[in-house]
């Protein structure tokens, strides 16, 4: 097949893939009023990205005015995903108290629980809490293997995929675990004073959004917590967690714009925690989130290795304004 002749078997195709990409963009912001809309809306660097491609491969075969739709969708899908790539301008200040959170759903099948406790020793510095999330009753004993590092351990653990750890090297710190939400999961609040600040940490798995049922039991219990919090609260408030949901979907809305938090991953990159296959990283989502009030200033956030999860472990140090 010579060129001309490829560049007429592509064409139509192409543009019929550019049609999809424009549906499949604009269906993301319906996401309020049907959860399979709101479910397409975790894709959006990947609706970019697949827009670049069919933009070189339009110019390439000459047709030039579907190139231009393929430029609109990259440039509206863009627009979505720079506040992560464009540089966050905060500056922590040097005598505020730092405190380091570590997160990670560890995945109710883990085969290898030891590989995590091996993990949080290795770190150079322990963090000042650990948020387990899927933790099933074999992990009480490992945990308690910690108890040299970490003074307040407390467990929730079930057999299903809504168990919790929480692990404290905090000064006072005060764990309280309730259920809330259709069908009831965890919720813990962790209360403790770092130097002369009231910090306040929510965690939280709510249901995957598989489903009309299951997708409003996660938007309801998200709002539920947002009712919680308000923007003039003086503590310093922290929700962490695998929120089965991205910032682009509406189920983080209440939490983002009513209760005034904003996601610590903006403008250091898109970082991927969940993807089901290892190789499938940067096909991934981010929906491991830590989620700040505005007394909160972000240092730092990364990603930890792959530990028989289907999750990657997120380390965040945050400064106490």
């Amino acid at each position: 097949m010579d060129r001309d002749s490829l560049k007429q078997f592509l064409a139509p195709r192409l543009v019929a893939l550019t049609l999809m990409l424009a549906l499949v963009s604009a269906l993301t912001l319906a996401g309020r009023w049907h959860w399979l809309a709101d479910l397409s809306s975790h894709f959006v660097p990947h609706y970019a990205a697949a827009g670049v491609l069919l933009l070189i491969g339009l110019v390439w075969s000459r047709r030039y005015r579907w190139a231009v739709l393929a430029m609109l969708l990259v440039a509206g899908n863009g627009y979505r995903l720079l506040p992560y790539l464009w540089p966050d301008r905060a500056v922590a200040i040097s005598e505020a108290p730092r405190i380091e959170i570590l997160q990670f759903n560890v995945s109710f099948e883990n085969p290898a629980p030891g590989t995590v406790i091996d993990y949080i020793r290795s770190l150079d510095t322990p963090p000042d809490a650990v948020i387990l999330l899927e933790t099933t009753p074999i992990w009480g004993a490992y945990l308690k293997t910690l108890k040299d590092i970490y003074p307040t351990i407390a467990l929730m653990p079930r057999s299903d995929n809504f168990g919790m750890a929480v692990l404290s090297r905090l000064p006072q710190s005060d764990v309280d675990f309730r259920e809330s939400g259709t069908p009831p999961v965890p919720l813990m609040v962790l209360e403790a004073g770092v130097a002369d600040q009231h910090l306040l940490i929510y965690a939280t798995h709510p249901p995957p959004p598989l489903g009309a049922l299951l997708s409003a039991g996660r938007n309801a219990q998200l709002a539920a917590l947002a009712s919680e919090i308000t923007p003039q609260m003086p503590q310093h408030v922290i929700v962490a967690g695998d929120l089965n949901s991205t910032v682009w979907s509406e189920a983080l809305a209440p939490l983002i714009h009513r209760a005034g938090l904003r996601d610590s991953q903006r403008g250091r990159g898109y970082l991927p925690t969940w993807a089901p296959l290892p190789l499938w990283r940067w096909l991934g989502v981010p929906i491991d989130h830590t989620l700040v009030s505005d007394n909160v200033t972000v240092v730092d956030r990364s990603a930890g290795p792959r530990l028989g999860s289907d999750h990657w472990p997120v380390l965040t140090t945050l400064s106490l304004r």
